[in-house]
């Protein structure tokens, strides 16, 4: 925080070119969070935000929900994991893995504090396979870990995926997310036919005609 304050001429770090300047926000917001200064964080978001704002270009707006979420991830765990895919998605487009894997595994973590379990596990399951492409191998480290956890909380009740293989469990749990067969191919580095090969087989031993009632029984809300 020192660092960055300092390079940046104080606390509107307007010695800091303005595209560094969402950037050097999140980190700060980050800090403070780590810190426990959740005010400190939440105007350190701000700042983020106000400097996001103007310049066209996704992914610094990526930071400032980024900052938004390290503010309130501790107050409101499934708000943040919403911004932190949100900003994730923004990186996404931008080409930036290593970013994406990041906000991916943290916002699976906040997802799983607030009991959202298989929203989670989508995010950590896309965040596993980044990792191995981007050589993020402890972020890799970090959400395998939290899908382990996720999945010894699903072992006390009944696993709606649990017919599935491994790699059918994987294309479920993204495609629940709502993304095409052609983003979860470039995700898990497959072809489109795959995947839609695949949906096909999960479709028929979950005993489900479609993608509605596939996001219906993987939450928990429809019959097998």
């Amino acid at each position: 925080m020192a660092l960055i304050l300092d390079t940046g001429g104080g606390e509107t770090l307007a010695e800091l070119s303005p595209v560094l300047r969402p950037m050097a926000f999140e980190a700060l917001t980050a800090a403070s969070e780590r810190l426990g200064d959740v005010s400190a964080a939440l105007r350190w978001a701000d700042g983020a935000e106000q400097a996001a704002e103007g310049l066209n270009l996704g992914y610094q707006r990526g930071h400032a929900l980024a900052a938004r979420a390290h503010a309130v991830r501790h107050a409101e765990p499934a708000a943040a994991g919403a911004l932190y895919q949100q900003a994730a998605d923004l990186f996404a487009a931008a080409g930036m893995l290593s970013l994406r894997t990041y906000l991916l595994v943290q916002g699976g973590l906040c997802l799983a504090a607030a009991g959202r379990t298989n929203p989670a596990a989508r995010q950590l399951a896309v965040a596993v396979e980044l990792a191995g492409r981007c050589g993020a191998h402890r972020l890799g480290a970090q959400a395998r870990a939290a899908l382990r956890s996720l999945d010894e909380r699903r072992s006390a009740g009944v696993d709606a995926l649990a017919d599935l293989t491994p790699r059918e469990r994987e294309i479920a749990l993204v495609a629940v997310g709502g993304k095409t067969s052609r983003q979860i191919a470039y995700d898990l580095r497959l072809s489109p036919r795959t995947v839609d090969a695949h949906l096909t087989r999960i479709y028929r031993k979950l005993g489900v005609s479609s993608r509605v009632t596939l996001v219906r029984l993987v939450d928990g809300n429809g019959p097998r």
